[in-house]
């Protein structure tokens, strides 16, 4: 709905269809390395992510390469204290004629880019909603009881436009908490960017002038460098935490 409806402005969505198709193939690698002293429930040790992905030339519709990692430390600062520290990143790549400009392949390859937020990352902000994003809505046209014609606006919250870039991390005290021993604690503070995938252009949906340029400005800053705060409570299962964790943007 977000770009069928325009909402995502910078793209100039008129020469997009409505019904969209891609082929894309694709070699990857993805592994789990390093020690630590419990698989369930580490204290010590460091584990890492490395991933990376290329599409396979003359086989694909667009070439681009994708390449993460992820890296989680444990420490114990005791029995039941210790310290958890997390960091990933990556970086996607287009080749040849593939131009994320083109509506059409910005959208396709929209699984392909970076997104921050959620419980398991950057915590304070939802899923996606960290980096670059928009106003999602709708505009349906209604009929009035005098014959005339009308349009109506829904907003239903906001789109994550993902990135080309990623970088977060996060460091966790992990405390004992006074319900007893299968029962824990945590203080953390995440940090997240995530750059944008293309650069807004929207001279051509909403005309040249100051507010324009403003808007470009703000567009353009949803990429910058974010910071969370927050606490939360977990209970040891046989099968590892189940917890609960507010965070707050700073």
């Amino acid at each position: 709905d977000a770009f069928r409806s325009g909402a995502s402005g910078f793209l100039d969505l008129g020469s997009v269809t409505e019904e969209l198709a891609v082929t894309t193939s694709a070699v990857g690698l993805d592994v789990t390395a390093g020690f630590v002293d419990d698989p369930i429930q580490p204290r010590r040790g460091v584990l890492l992510r490395p991933s990376a992905r290329v599409s396979v030339p003359g086989l694909s519709d667009f070439d681009y390469n994708r390449g993460a990692l992820s890296v989680t430390g444990f420490y114990p600062l005791g029995e039941r204290a210790g310290i958890t520290a997390k960091a990933s990143g990556g970086v996607f790549s287009t080749r040849g004629d593939t131009d994320l400009a083109d509506p059409a392949t910005y959208i396709l390859l929209r699984d392909q880019y970076f997104y921050a937020g959620g419980a398991n990352d950057v915590r304070g902000w939802a899923v996606t909603q960290l980096g670059p994003k928009l106003i999602n809505f709708r505009m349906e046209e209604i009929q009035l009881e005098d014959g005339t014609r009308d349009s109506v606006t829904t907003v239903t919250g906001y789109v994550g436009l993902g990135g080309r870039a990623k970088a977060a991390g996060s460091l966790q005290l992990n405390l004992p908490f006074l319900l007893g021993p299968q029962w824990g604690s945590s203080l953390f503070l995440d940090a997240g960017i995530v750059s944008p995938a293309t650069d807004p252009e929207l001279d051509g949906a909403f005309g040249v002038s100051p507010a324009t340029e403003a808007f470009e400005d703000i567009l353009a800053d949803e990429g910058g460098l974010r910071y969370s705060a927050g606490a939360g409570i977990q209970y040891l299962t046989p099968v590892g935490f189940i917890g609960v964790a507010v965070g707050l943007k700073l």
